[in-house]
C-alpha cells in the first residue's frame, strides 16, 4: 500500500528551502546559492516501517521572493501539507512567516492536514539570532505541529523533519477518515 502526498515549503528568499529539499531528495548540498525563479518541484519515496507504508511525495518549492508571491496560489492548491522555512541568524524572516506566509496560507488554501516550521542553518551556531523561546511561540501562534532545527549543510533533522510532516498528514488523513467514513 502507498500513499501520494503534495507538500510544500514557504519562506523567504534564501532561508534555504531549495538546499533542505536537495539533502532530502539527493542528500547533496550545492555551496553556491541560486533563487528559485517561481516554482519548482522534486520527488521521492518514503518508507516508515512503524506502520509498513510507502509514501510519494510531490515536494514542492516556491520562491520567496515577493513579486513571485502573487502567483503562488496555483502551486499551494492541492498541498496536504507545508514546511514554513526560516533562517536562525536572520529574524525577519521567522517574523515572517507569522505575518506575510501565515496570511497567504489563510487567503489561498482552504484546508491542509499538517504544518510545521523548519529553523534551517543550525549548524552556524556562533551567527544565531533567534531564540529557541521566540521559534516555539512562533509554533504555537501557528498552530504548527512541530519545530525542527535543521541543517541543509551537513543533513541535521531534515530527513526527521520531512518524515514528521508524512506522518502528522497520514495520521490527520486517517483520523478523518474515522469521523466520516464516506471520505
Amino acid at each position: 500500500m502507498s500513499y501520494s502526498y503534495k507538500i510544500t515549503l514557504l519562506g523567504d528568499s534564501a532561508v534555504g528551502k531549495t538546499s533542505l529539499i536537495q539533502r532530502f531528495v539527493e542528500d547533496t548540498f550545492a555551496e553556491d546559492y541560486q533563487p528559485t525563479l517561481g516554482t519548482d518541484f522534486y520527488a521521492k519515496s518514503v518508507y516508515l516501517p512503524e506502520i509498513d507504508i510507502e509514501f510519494n511525495l510531490t515536494i514542492w518549492d516556491i520562491a520567496g521572493q515577493r513579486s513571485f508571491r502573487e502567483h503562488i496560489s496555483k502551486y499551494m492548491s492541492g498541498s496536504n501539507g507545508f514546511i514554513l522555512v526560516y533562517d536562525l541568524t536572520r529574524p525577519p524572516t521567522l517574523n515572517n512567516l507569522h505575518t506575510s506566509w501565515e496570511r497567504d496560507l489563510k487567503e489561498q488554501v482552504s484546508s491542509f492536514d499538517s504544518l510545521i516550521l523548519i529553523g534551517n542553518k543550525n549548524d552556524l551556531k556562533n551567527n544565531r539570532k533567534i531564540s529557541l523561546e521566540d521559534c516555539i511561540a512562533i509554533e504555537k501562534s501557528l498552530n504548527a505541529c512541530d519545530h525542527l532545527e535543521a541543517s541543509a549543510l551537513s543533513g541535521d533533522n531534515v530527513n526527521d523533519a520531512f518524515k514528521k510532516i508524512t506522518w502528522d498528514i497520514y495520521k490527520n488523513n486517517r483520523k478523518k477518515q474515522l469521523q466520516n467514513p464516506l471520505i
